[in-house]
């Protein structure tokens, strides 16, 4: 799709899902911007990135952000300054927010070829790979590099097994933790039991509490 800015150097807002106006950048470029910056987040979906990235209180912000399916949010005009590259350094350069474009893009747009499926795989992958390595090398890669190692306080029990319910109780507790400072965190944020059984909580209003 061919991208057609206006005079007020922003995308034409025929193309746009949301011009959002961040006011709180407002300094231009001392010369045109010669750096594109792509950055992902991991967001619900691009419409709350691009709000979480409008607020005042937040240090951060970008020129644009792209959905999974494509739609475009407008924060910031290509003429001014965002806050998307932090104290950064490349190729003898510094302070890279003073001459490039921040494009943020919703990480599930680089897995939409596979979806669901391929974060199965990617899931299972490690599974299989930390019960293994656990049950017959006594640790990750990165355990046996640190000169840790995983022993069995159980004698006559299997190395295999043992390592299965670690390994299953460990992916549990680390997505429950998880999954519990993202509903303390984010705002309308759905929990994984509410996703997985397509349920939410709403008040007698029927305004939904998404907890």
């Amino acid at each position: 799709m061919k991208i057609i800015l206006t005079d007020q150097h922003k995308i034409d807002p025929a193309q746009l899902k949301q011009d959002l106006h961040v006011v709180k950048n407002n300094v231009k470029f001392k010369a045109p911007p010669d750096t594109v910056i792509l950055h992902y987040t991991a967001g619900s979906s691009a419409a709350s990135s691009a709000a979480w990235l409008t607020d005042l209180t937040v240090k951060a912000s970008a020129h644009v952000v792209i959905g999974k399916d494509g739609e475009i949010y407008q924060l910031v005009p290509f003429d001014t300054i965002a806050w998307h590259a932090g104290t950064s350094a490349y190729g003898g350069r510094t302070a890279f927010n003073n001459f490039s474009i921040g494009i943020v893009i919703l990480l599930t747009i680089l897995f939409k070829p596979f979806g669901l499926l391929f974060s199965w795989m990617l899931l299972w992958t490690y599974l299989v790979y930390s019960i293994l390595m656990d049950a017959y090398r006594e640790g990750t890669v990165g355990k046996l590099y640190m000169g840790l190692k995983v022993v069995n306080t159980q004698e006559g029990t299997s190395k295999l097994i043992t390592s299965f319910y670690r390994n299953v109780m460990k992916l549990i507790i680390a997505m429950f933790l998880y999954d519990t400072l993202l509903l303390i965190l984010r705002k309308g944020y759905s929990g994984f039991h509410n996703k997985i059984a397509r349920t939410m909580v709403v008040e007698s209003s029927s305004t939904a509490v998404n907890k």
